[in-house]
């Protein structure tokens, strides 16, 4: 419960809020560094990267500082990255859980994500950075095969991947999939991390959904 909790720690939103941003109603809607490197600034991005970072970090240290076994420590990684993905001070939306998960995975498999980081970002050169977002994550488990790591932390490793993908195929309350590419919207999620093909398209219909919402609230509260 600790982990998680640490995890939910809204870093981006806070951050948007001393910025006068909701960083749910701009850009992605994500509750991560890049929509506030996107939105806000890249000095606070920044902030946002580190902090989330840490918070993956800091779970599995204060893991191991109370002598917790692996599959513990494993556990409370895990709990940081759902808390970060599913905040439960953003109503359970949240961020991707890529960087509290590099956190976690920093103490936990620094092999296996030297290994991912390195590949991830020669896919995020050749193609895009949500593409090659996947790719590092999905090494992980199979670095941790090729290593010889034993089934606990395989399995293991294999759960970080499957919370980067369940956040990306779940989209976060009130984003709905998008109705003319219906049967591509699981694709789109998975490899661009967005309803449609076109990025731009993409944000420009969450900032029309967001200015609606507000319109229709406001009606409803006179």
């Amino acid at each position: 419960m600790l982990a998680y909790l640490l995890g939910s720690f809204p870093t981006a939103f806070l951050i948007g809020k001393l910025s006068r941003v909701d960083i749910r109603r701009v850009g992605s809607g994500a509750g991560g560094a890049t929509n506030v490197w996107t939105n806000i600034s890249r000095r606070w991005a920044l902030v946002v990267a580190l902090v989330d970072t840490g918070k993956g970090l800091l779970a599995v240290l204060l893991a191991r500082w109370a002598g917790a076994e692996p599959a513990t420590q494993w556990s409370a990684g895990l709990a940081a990255i759902a808390g970060h993905n599913w905040s439960v001070f953003m109503r359970f939306r949240g961020g991707r859980g890529l960087l509290t998960a590099c956190g976690a995975l920093l103490l936990l498999a620094p092999l296996q994500l030297a290994a991912g980081v390195s590949l991830g970002l020669v896919i995020t050169i050749a193609f895009s950075t949500p593409l090659g977002a996947l790719v590092a994550m999905a090494c992980i488990p199979l670095a941790s095969i090729g290593l010889g790591k034993g089934q606990e932390v395989v399995w293991a490793s294999l759960a970080v991947f499957l919370l980067v993908v369940v956040k990306r195929l779940i989209p976060d309350q009130g984003m709905a999939a998008y109705a003319r590419n219906g049967r591509w919207v699981l694709l789109y999620r998975l490899l661009l991390d967005r309803d449609v093909r076109d990025r731009e398209t993409w944000v420009r219909r969450l900032s029309k959904k967001d200015t609606k919402d507000e319109r229709e609230g406001k009606l409803s509260s006179d």
